[in-house]
């Protein structure tokens, strides 16, 4: 059976150590980055299940090391941190990593965290491997969408109704990854909206479609507010044939 595989990314040589120690070697196949030359050749080398991470890297500006795994790699982010402060954790979530976890840490707790994490992985995976197989459906993030039923189902079954308005936004969304979509490209792809209120509408029907999809819809991972610019669809999507918004 194949190991899952993770990615510990630290300039420290002692936490490294104490990361590996604590998940064990017989258990994953691991390795180590402790610069931005590193990680990058490390992404480029292996398709990881999970990268831990310190919350800082002299390398990097605010937490731009995060976003660009996030951006490179589909496996799961799980921030090993020194610092406690609620801000940096709430920014690291909003970015996109799946869990924060403070040093000291207990190691029972580290090790539950990171199975947990990646047992839900597999369950995506499995999803997006059956989304191939099926040119109808989409996946992203934990669920997979039936565009035809407007129904999405996450990996443990839940099954989540959209409303045709809801169904048009998340499809703008799924159709540009990654990418900024401001308030004027959104609500082209909405009817219904009136154009007068239209900055207030579309904030509503984000908040909704946020209620139905995000783990955390106080703290959304998956749409992201950029300030001033709009809206960024933080997920990697398989097998989707939506019209991509021009910019």
């Amino acid at each position: 059976m194949k190991l899952s595989s993770i990615l510990i990314v630290d300039e420290d040589k002692y936490m490294r150590k104490i990361i590996r120690s604590t998940l064990g070697e017989k258990h994953y196949d691991i390795k180590e980055a402790d610069s931005k030359t590193n990680i990058i050749s490390a992404l480029n080398d292996t398709d990881f299940d999970l990268i831990t991470m310190d919350i800082r890297l002299s390398e990097y500006s605010n937490l731009d090391h995060v976003e660009y795994v996030k951006k490179n790699s589909d496996g799961y982010v799980v921030i090993i941190s020194p610092t406690d402060k609620v801000r940096e954790r709430v920014a690291a979530l909003k970015i996109g990593a799946e869990d924060y976890v403070t040093v000291p840490f207990e190691p029972h707790e580290l090790r539950a965290r990171i199975r947990a994490l990646l047992r839900r992985k597999h369950k995506v995976a499995s999803n997006h491997r059956d989304c191939r197989q099926n040119s109808t459906c989409i996946a992203f993030s934990r669920w997979v969408l039936n565009p035809s039923a407007l129904v999405l189902r996450d990996v443990d079954g839940n099954i989540r109704q959209l409303t045709l308005g809801e169904f048009r936004l998340l499809s703008a969304f799924l159709g540009n990854p990654m990418k900024v979509l401001s308030r004027d490209q959104l609500v082209e792809r909405v009817d219904g909206v009136d154009l007068a209120a239209r900055d207030r509408a579309i904030d509503n029907q984000i908040a909704r479609l946020r209620k139905k999809i995000e783990f955390d819809p106080s703290t959304p991972t998956l749409i992201r507010t950029v300030r001033g610019e709009g809206y960024k669809f933080m997920s990697k999507v398989s097998q989707h044939s939506f019209e991509v918004i021009a910019a």
